[in-house]
């Protein structure tokens, strides 16, 4: 008999299984509940993110729900264990990175508390539940040649515009894709990475980057104002997940490093600014980032190539 999730009907819990006839059978459990099914507390909690969160972390939240629903199913959420969130945790360690899976657990656990705070629950059954450790990753950049082997096997046009651009923007890939004609300035002859109904950038500010004399002045043209920049081949927004697994499969067709991936093109631009000796503080305006420190981790990087300059003599 193989556990496969729980359900109310009528106020009474009803736990799913499989029998050994292999068929989906049904039994109570004799527990009388009103706590809300976690179907219904996943689409209030998705509310409150798209209200009062960035549209990137409202993915997110939404991101961490689907794979904790697809595993403990519509169970009254007063029901979930600690156990059950440290088995979630487990299963999806095996599948993604443990800062992603980190980052699953502290949304759950912000939604307990919205629970706890909205009256729904007593108890966060998130809390005790250690996150795990994490290992810096050294931020990869491509080379020039490998910038060429991949340009090479790249047959997607809307991709192989997004690698250019991206490579002499620094943008973020998030960035690119919700890129619309009328985000163009041509009296500044730039790109502006505003916000928008469908998108938040991280910093929730405004910036502007300029248009390199190397990005094709014919990609930008366009009629309609209103068109993303980056459409796909049937004329609509392309998604990031998508572009993202197209890019890995083009980086392994190159055969190039496992670890390159489309954020990687905006460490190489970080780098080829510092590398070229553009002022610290104009390269952090030009990667919006938010605080110097970030910008300074890829300073230390351009140190280390000149103590290697040396080291050679």
């Amino acid at each position: 008999m193989a556990f496969i999730s729980k359900d109310t009907r009528d106020g009474i819990l009803y736990e799913y299984y499989k029998g050994t006839d292999g068929k989906r059978k049904r039994r109570s459990l004799g527990i009388k509940t009103f706590s809300p099914l976690l179907f219904d507390f996943r689409d209030k909690v998705l509310e409150y993110a798209k209200a009062f969160h960035s549209f990137g972390t409202f993915q997110l939240y939404e991101t961490t729900f689907k794979y904790f629903c697809e595993q403990l199913g519509n169970a009254p959420i007063d029901s979930i264990t600690p156990f059950q969130i440290e088995t979630f945790k487990i299963s999806r360690l095996k599948k993604v990175s443990p800062s992603t899976v980190n980052i699953y657990l502290r949304n759950l656990k912000a939604s307990f508390n919205h629970a706890i705070t909205w009256g729904l629950l007593t108890k966060n059954p998130a809390n005790g539940i250690k996150k795990l450790r994490e290992y810096q990753v050294e931020r990869q950049i491509f080379k020039p040649d490998e910038i060429q082997r991949l340009l090479a096997v790249v047959d997607y046009k809307p991709l192989y515009k997004l690698i250019v651009v991206a490579l002499y923007t620094g943008c973020r890939l998030s960035e690119l894709l919700h890129l619309q004609y009328c985000d163009i300035d041509w009296l500044e002859n730039s790109f502006i990475i505003r916000n928008k109904a469908s998108f938040t950038t991280k910093s929730g500010k405004v910036r502007r980057i300029p248009i390199s004399i190397k990005i094709p002045f014919e990609w930008l043209q366009s009629e309609n104002q209103q068109d993303y920049i980056f459409r796909n081949c049937k004329e609509k927004q392309n998604k990031k997940d998508y572009m993202g697994q197209l890019m890995r499969k083009y980086v392994q067709k190159a055969g190039l490093p496992k670890g390159l991936t489309f954020h990687c093109l905006r460490h190489t631009f970080i780098t080829n600014l510092l590398r070229k000796g553009v002022s610290i503080y104009i390269v952090k305006k030009l990667a919006g980032h938010s605080d110097i420190k970030t910008t300074e981790i890829y300073a230390h990087l351009i140190t280390d190539d000149l103590k290697e300059a040396v080291n050679c003599l």
